[in-house]
């Protein structure tokens, strides 16, 4: 944290989640990728006789979360984003950059 503080700005971190929550990079883009060809592949090649329903993303997951992540309001999304911006601004008062 501290070397994030140290080079990106509080507006800029805010810019970069919401940039991640609507278009996602890293690991996590790239296991859905992955998965999205692995399952393209499996429909393609798959008997419907032994198995009617097609196969999917999910199956091909690599890091799949064990449950799936609440929904969240609108309202409980702003109040992470502000929990996060005190925690900057408690950080200047301090004497932080």
């Amino acid at each position: 944290m501290a070397e994030w503080e140290a080079v990106i700005s509080e507006n800029e971190l805010t810019e970069w989640m919401t940039f991640y929550a609507k278009e996602p990079f890293g690991d996590r883009r790239s296991d859905i990728q992955s998965a999205q060809i692995c399952a393209l592949l499996a429909n393609i090649n798959r008997n419907p006789k032994k198995r009617s329903q097609p196969y999917r993303i999910g199956e091909y997951m690599l890091f799949q979360e064990k449950e799936e992540p609440k929904k969240q309001s609108p309202e409980e999304v702003i109040a992470i984003f502000k929990g996060i911006q005190q925690g900057f601004k408690k950080k200047k008062k301090r004497g932080g950059k």
